[in-house]
This record gives C-alpha cells, sequence and structure tokens, in this order.
C-alpha cells in the first residue's frame, strides 16, 4: 500500500491501529465505481501475491483476509 498508493498508507496505518473497525461486505454503487475500486484493490492484492509466501499456514485464505480488511 506504502508502494502503490501511499496517500492512503497513513490512513491504513491509523485505522489497523484503532479499537474499532466497520466492515462492509454490501455495496450498492454505480458500475463505474465498482470497476474504480476493484481496480484499486486487484492492483494490491496482485503486488501482495508476489510478496508473500506460497507455504503460509493459511496460504489457501490470505487473499482473502486482505482483501475484506
Amino acid at each position: 500500500l506504502s508502494r502503490l498508493y501511499p496517500h492512503y498508507y497513513l490512513a491504513a496505518e491509523k485505522i489497523l491501529a484503532s479499537h474499532k473497525f466497520y466492515l462492509h461486505n454490501i455495496w450498492v454503487l454505480k458500475r463505474e465505481h465498482m470497476d474504480n475500486f476493484c481496480k484499486w484493490l486487484f492492483s494490491i492484492l496482485f503486488e501482495t501475491e508476489k510478496l508473500c509466501e506460497k507455504d503460509n499456514v493459511r496460504a489457501d485464505r490470505y487473499m482473502g483476509y486482505i482483501a475484506e480488511s
């Protein structure tokens, strides 16, 4: 995140250090906004996948945990 989107990095650190965390699993968006969100999210996930070890204990699920955060 710090490399791809540095302007989001400090906000992400703040959120992850907080004692409150609000997750969303349903959104209603215009296609344009959803497409932009998916481009943003998957660019992060593809870079993360290159950095993570494949023999991780939860290698079957770690990308899902990141995407949901």
